[in-house]
């Protein structure tokens, strides 16, 4: 039986993956039918060629570094345009801990879901999850729920 312990649920199409994937998690990612493997660490945080190991597995392999000291719109939009994709779905996120990509996954997703503040804000405090400020004024820029409002 696999475990799928590192794997948290997002939505139906993107999960968390909540360590660097080994081998045999690769494997395990492309018999439950995930499509793309999203890579959100720094160039020096890699120490092997996780590219080469998950093509291996027939799956598409993505790299969103984010630096956790500095955020930018542009790690969050960059998962948004790849959740975008339908060909690329189901994705699995991941980083050294989590905790990154569980940011950057959250809030892709409350984004492109046109969902509230509120609603990532809940999500994150269910996944233990400290959220930047940039994620809360992603979600207000480009959130369908908040775009209504602003259109006269």
């Amino acid at each position: 039986m696999e475990n799928t312990s590192k794997l948290t649920p997002v939505s139906p199409d993107l999960a968390v993956f909540g360590s660097v994937p080994s081998d045999r998690d690769l494997a395990a990612l492309a018999r439950r039918g995930f499509r793309t493997v999203v890579d959100a660490r720094l160039p020096r945080e890699r120490m092997n060629d996780e590219h080469a190991a998950v093509e291996l597995h027939d799956l598409r392999y993505e790299e969103i570094p984010c630096d956790p000291g500095d955020w930018t719109h542009d790690c969050f939009g960059h998962l948004a345009r790849i959740l975008n994709d339908p060909d690329a779905r189901p994705i699995a996120i991941h980083c050294t801990t989590g905790a990154r990509s569980a940011i950057l996954a959250l809030t892709a997703h409350v984004a492109r879901s046109g969902l509230t503040v509120e609603e990532l804000e809940r999500r994150a405090r269910a996944m233990n999850v400290i959220l930047p400020d940039s994620a809360t004024d992603f979600v207000r820029t480009t959130s369908d729920f908040y775009r209504s409002y602003r259109q006269p």
